[in-house]
């Protein structure tokens, strides 16, 4: 499992408005990039938190993502 480029996906996603607005559109490419797993890669496009804090991503970084994850790109 690759923990840590999961962890910096959720962390940039939720600091990047941008990064975002990419995930959304086009997550192939904008994910292409990282290490994940085909799991990985789920959790990050479903609208479930819960997945990506099974998968070991902290909880506070999770509740961040989604939140961030929700809000339309307006830039």
């Amino acid at each position: 499992m690759s923990k840590q480029a999961l962890t910096q996906v959720v962390e940039r996603a939720s600091e990047d408005a941008l990064f975002r607005q990419q995930l959304a559109s086009n997550p192939e490419n904008t994910l292409a990039n990282y290490d994940l797993t085909p799991d990985e890669r789920a959790a990050l496009l479903s609208n479930d938190p819960k997945r990506l804090s099974d998968l070991g991503v902290d909880a506070r970084i999770t509740k961040s993502y989604w939140d961030n994850f929700n809000t339309p790109f307006t830039g």
